[in-house]
């Protein structure tokens, strides 16, 4: 199993262009778990219009400010430590610790690796593949009816599950309507406020919530469903002709896969 870790800032890296003018990148800082110490890490970018110089160094030097995807200052990054054993024996595993030579960088991430829990109905589309739909923060939803029409819909066109990320209470009529979903197990509800995250999702942008919430949801379903779709509340998926689900636009992703 490969590890990895999706985050977003600025860490020690380097990037070079060879003589047919792509670039290259290359970590300054190396992976270590319990006894495998100094393993290679890999660093993946997100591409934007210009150059993964443009973006990381220039752009993202300019706006300082956390999650950076808006306003093309791509900080957002995924670690690579492809070179590690996961050992699917332990019980607990050790902390995965990135660290620069000099040790002027040094990051320990507490070890959050679980067997997964499949939660939901089980509902499979009309093609055989089971979707979860990953919900960005909702904030104050005060009408029950909208996330009805929501959730129903959504059920509709061929979703198995919804992860819903709650940063704020909600009105009681909405509070009801969700405690139903949830007896269903067609959602499972996630507590994303001010005072779970001890400030976190609340402060200096709405971004530290949207982004730990979609990282949440990837890491969490990950082997567990075929597709995961990520979207706001007032964006709706919509599928192929004449009834909207989405079983055809999944098979198209899994020719894609397998080509």
């Amino acid at each position: 199993d490969l590890i990895g870790v999706v985050g977003d800032g600025e860490v020690p890296l380097t990037i070079t262009t060879n003589e047919l003018g792509d670039e290259m990148i290359e970590a300054g800082f190396t992976c270590s778990m319990g006894n495998q110490l100094d393993t290679r890490a890999t660093v993946l970018l997100m591409k934007g219009d210009k150059t993964y110089e443009e973006h990381y160094f220039k752009r993202g030097e300019k706006y300082k400010t956390p999650f950076s995807t808006n306003g093309d200052r791509f900080r957002t990054l995924i670690i690579v430590c492809e070179e590690l054993f996961f050992d699917k024996s332990l019980s607990r595993h050790p902390p995965l610790i990135l660290k620069s030579p000099d040790s002027k960088f040094s990051l320990r991430i507490g070890s959050t690796f679980a067997r997964q829990m499949k939660e939901g109905d089980n509902v499979k589309n009309p093609h055989g593949k089971q979707l979860v739909h990953c919900l960005n923060p909702v904030y104050g939803l005060t009408d029950p009816r909208w996330i009805i029409e929501y959730l129903e819909y959504h059920r509709a066109i061929g979703v198995s599950h919804v992860h819903i990320y709650n940063v704020n209470l909600h009105a009681p009529s909405v509070q009801q309507v969700l405690e139903v979903y949830r007896r269903q197990k067609f959602i499972t509800r996630h507590d994303w406020s001010d005072n779970a995250s001890k400030g976190y999702t609340t402060h200096v942008t709405y971004e530290h919530a949207k982004w730990a919430a979609q990282t949440d949801c990837a890491i969490r379903n990950r082997r567990i469903y075929d597709y995961a779709l990520f979207s706001d509340i007032d964006e709706v998926a919509f599928g192929a002709l004449p009834d909207g689900k989405l079983g055809p636009a999944l098979d198209v992703c899994e020719k894609a896969k397998k080509n």
